[in-house]
């Protein structure tokens, strides 16, 4: 089956991509729990809502020695041709991308047999791509997960070259009895959240029917964080080239092209009252305001929250005192520091936020 879309993801400096088609889920790095007498390129396993999904480490996967897990890792969560799940650690993953008809993938020539496209059935890189120019390791997930044909031509001498199957295993690494044994204490307990929410099905879907949570996402916008709830927001892209606007408002940051769709940038950190920096940003949070969509450029996406009323203070006293509180609805608790909780609706539907398309329209 042909590949048309491709999900981009980062190992340290390598660019990986699957088949969107194979990924159903991307979540933070949770606490995993290491299994005994599992391979050593298996870390272990996380509860998913009630399923047991073993995790890879790519590198231990590919034979190269393992680099530590930050807490800022995520696992990109794939479906083989078994419909069995797995997860890959990955350090950062990037949105999907849609490939163009006509677009070119090399096939290494390692893979090749003489025998057409049968010869790629041994290894997890099946093709290398260019995508928003970089170049890319495209990954099949069948063959990733030690997924391997039960029979072997006689008339692929390639083959029998390469000798048994138990030869192209990477090589065995230490097993760790414990995940990131020298994380400390108050990272550990962030790890150990993740878990529990990611295992959390039933008590979630019941506050989701009624109502009883909302969704939150931290955002870092200039050197704050500030909490927003997720109901508000239509999706996220992250940003590359930002195109100026001349005569604007200064909260009018510019425009980009997402796929053919003109966004309008706009920082609401000039409204709120925040400082700004020098930073560059790097997403943008994408809302709809009066039947148009603009972005909100943010410097970084640090978690997703699950909060109950009981997790929202309307007591903000220790949320940063120069922004304004006339477009706050709390605050919330994240890693030992108070968030605000922006009031985004309010605020989107305020005349501030108004952009006059006749001005731009006859630029």
């Amino acid at each position: 089956m042909k590949i048309t879309s491709c999900c981009l993801f980062q190992l340290l400096d390598k660019w990986y991509g699957v088949d969107a088609r194979r990924v159903r889920e991307v979540v933070r790095l949770p606490e995993i729990t290491p299994v005994e007498e599992a391979p050593s390129w298996w870390i272990g396993v996380m509860d998913r809502r009630g399923q047991a999904v073993a995790v890879m480490d790519l590198h231990r996967r590919m034979g190269r020695q393992p680099s530590p897990y930050q807490l800022s890792d995520m696992v990109l969560i794939l479906e083989d041709r078994q419909q069995r799940l797995f997860g890959l650690v990955a350090s950062r993953v990037e949105e999907i991308y849609q490939l163009p008809p006509d677009h070119q993938a090399a096939i290494p020539a390692y893979t090749s047999t003489g025998s057409g496209s049968a010869g790629l059935s041994r290894y997890c890189i099946i093709a290398m791509l260019t995508l928003a120019d970089r170049v890319v390791m495209l990954l099949d997930p069948d063959h990733v997960a030690g997924y391997l044909p039960e029979a072997i031509p006689d008339t692929d001498r390639h083959y029998h070259d390469i000798a048994t199957a138990d030869d192209l295993l990477p090589p065995v690494f230490e097993q760790q009895r414990y995940f990131m044994p020298d994380l400390p204490a108050a990272e550990r307990l962030i790890l150990r959240q993740r878990a529990q929410r990611l295992a959390q099905v039933e008590t979630l879907l019941h506050r989701a029917q009624h109502n009883l949570y909302s969704t939150t996402v931290v955002v870092q916008l200039h050197q704050e964080l500030l909490a927003i709830n997720l109901r508000h927001i239509c999706g996220f892209t992250r940003l590359r080239t930002i195109f100026a606007i001349p005569c604007c408002p200064a909260y009018i940051v510019g425009q980009i092209n997402l796929r053919g769709e003109i966004i309008t940038l706009a920082d609401i950190g000039t409204i709120l009252g925040i400082r700004a920096t020098e930073e560059v940003y790097s997403y943008a949070l994408l809302i709809k305001i009066h039947e148009q969509r603009i972005g909100i450029p943010v410097h970084d996406l640090l978690d997703m929250l699950a909060l109950t009323e009981k997790d929202i203070t309307m007591n903000d006293e220790g949320a940063p005192s120069g922004l304004n509180r006339a477009w706050l609805q709390g605050a919330t608790w994240y890693r030992d520091q108070l968030v605000p909780l922006l009031d985004l609706e309010r605020l989107c539907h305020s005349t501030l936020m108004l952009v006059d398309e006749t001005l731009q329209e006859s630029l």
